[in-house]
C-alpha cells in the first residue's frame, strides 16, 4: 500500500528558465465545479454543474531580487509558462512524478516583511488559462480556457460539444 507521501524534490521552469534553490512553495488548487441549484417542479432540490471556477495558482520565493524576476518574465500583466515538477516516496519507498503546468497571467507580485537575518519572500499569483496535472505521466485533470477542455480525470467531457460545433 503506497500510504503517505513525502516531498523529497521539487523545482519549477518558468518560461524555461529553471527555478530550484528558491522556491519555497507552490499552491496549485485542483478545478472546482460551479454549482447551481436547480428545483425543476421537483420537491427534492439538486445541483446541477455550469462550469469550473476561475483558475488560480501561486509561487513562494525566497531570496528574489526584481531584475530576477523579470529575467524569468514575472512581471505583473505578463503571461507566463510554468511547469512544476515534483519528486515524491511513499512509506514503501516507491518514487512518484508529479507534475503541475499552466499558463497564466501574474496578476499579484508581493513581497512580504522581512526581519534581519531572514531572507525576503516574494508570493507571485496567477490567473490562469490552463492548467494540467499528472501523477506518473497519468492525467490527474486538465483544464484550459482557451480551447474549452475540461477533464476532471475521467476524459474531456467537452470534447463532444466541441465537435457539434466544429471546434475539435
Amino acid at each position: 500500500m503506497a500510504g503517505v507521501l513525502t516531498r523529497m524534490a521539487q523545482r519549477a521552469v518558468i518560461q524555461g528558465l529553471p527555478l530550484y534553490l528558491k522556491l519555497e512553495d507552490v499552491s496549485d488548487p485542483a478545478p472546482k465545479k460551479v454549482m447551481e441549484k436547480t428545483r425543476g417542479g421537483s420537491f427534492v432540490e439538486r445541483e446541477v454543474s455550469t462550469g469550473i471556477e476561475a483558475m488560480t495558482a501561486m509561487l513562494t520565493i525566497k531570496g528574489a531580487l526584481q531584475a530576477e524576476l523579470a529575467m524569468y518574465g514575472l512581471q505583473k500583466g505578463k503571461l507566463c509558462a510554468v511547469t512544476v515538477d515534483e519528486a515524491y516516496q511513499d512509506e514503501d519507498g516507491n518514487p512518484y512524478a508529479v507534475k503541475a503546468e499552466w499558463v497564466g497571467e501574474v496578476n499579484n507580485i508581493e513581497d512580504s516583511n522581512t526581519k534581519m537575518g531572514e531572507l525576503s519572500q516574494t508570493v507571485l499569483t496567477f490567473s490562469c488559462k490552463r492548467k494540467k496535472k499528472t501523477i506518473n505521466g497519468k492525467i490527474c485533470w486538465e483544464v484550459a480556457n482557451d480551447g474549452s477542455v475540461v477533464n476532471l480525470g475521467q476524459e474531456d467531457f467537452l470534447a463532444p460539444f466541441r465537435a457539434i460545433v466544429g471546434l475539435s
